[in-house]
């Protein structure tokens, strides 16, 4: 141990030198080393739940490759005229499973947007199923049974849901969210 010590101190400016050149590589590395940047779309401001995606609604932004997810929107061809599922950000990244195309409803069934009262919707989510009743005349009457909450809007004068029901009871539900007389129960998932 002691031999290699003498050596080093005989050679100490060697080493140092050799130390300097190995630090200054590494320095110079780093900095060429820039990551590989994919632009994807971001939203261009805060965007609530429902809303339907228009151009001026999304910016692209390059982000390092190695920080994305896969699910991200390259091209606004991939998000305009669909409807976001959940508020976003400004400058967020958008996903294709953020976004719902009305092509992707099954056949029998429509998307419906029903007003309820904020106090209701506030406990409801993107994904639960919810019976829609309507209530008249004291009388309550299941008008969509287990129907699939696409986008649940809370926290606004505009509360309500955008569910995915059966084409043949939605004038009812129009009707009962409309009249102020339609209420949801959510389902166990």
């Amino acid at each position: 141990m002691h031999s290699v010590l003498r050596l080093i101190r005989k050679r100490r400016r060697l080493v140092i030198a050799a130390l300097v050149f190995v630090a200054t590589w590494i320095a110079l590395t780093s900095l060429r080393a820039t990551p590989e940047t994919v632009t994807v779309l971001t939203a261009s401001r805060d965007l609530p739940a429902g809303t339907i995606i228009t151009e001026s609604d999304v910016v692209g932004t390059a982000f390092p490759r190695d920080v994305l997810s896969g699910a991200e929107v390259h091209g606004p061809q991939q998000a305009v005229g669909r409807t976001l599922l959940t508020p976003m950000s400004a400058r967020e990244p958008m996903t294709t499973t953020r976004l719902l195309d009305a092509r992707e409803i099954p056949d029998g069934y429509v998307l419906l947007a029903v007003r309820l009262d904020a106090r209701q919707v506030r406990f409801i989510r993107t994904g639960d199923r919810a019976d829609l009743i309507g209530v008249a005349q004291g009388q309550g009457r299941v008008l969509a049974s287990a129907a699939r909450v696409v986008v649940a809007i809370s926290g606004s004068p505009d509360s309500g849901l955008l569910v995915e029901v059966p084409k043949n009871s939605a004038p009812a539900l129009a009707a009962a969210s409309a009249d102020g007389t339609l209420s949801a129960t959510l389902l166990a998932n």
